[in-house]
């Protein structure tokens, strides 16, 4: 079993609420993942551009 799957099973058992309080929380991390991705990518290609 991966990571995601084990924290998907443990997410299912809470309660409605609870679980969409978490998935807030995901959406937090990935726009901030996304961002961070993104300002890495551009600092590269100014690195690489230079």
């Amino acid at each position: 079993m991966t990571i995601q799957e084990a924290t998907i099973e443990k997410i299912k058992q809470l309660p409605d609420p609870l679980a969409r309080e978490v998935g807030n929380f995901v959406d937090f991390l990935l726009i901030r993942y996304r961002y961070w991705v993104t300002c890495h990518a551009c600092r590269h290609s100014e690195n690489v551009v230079s």
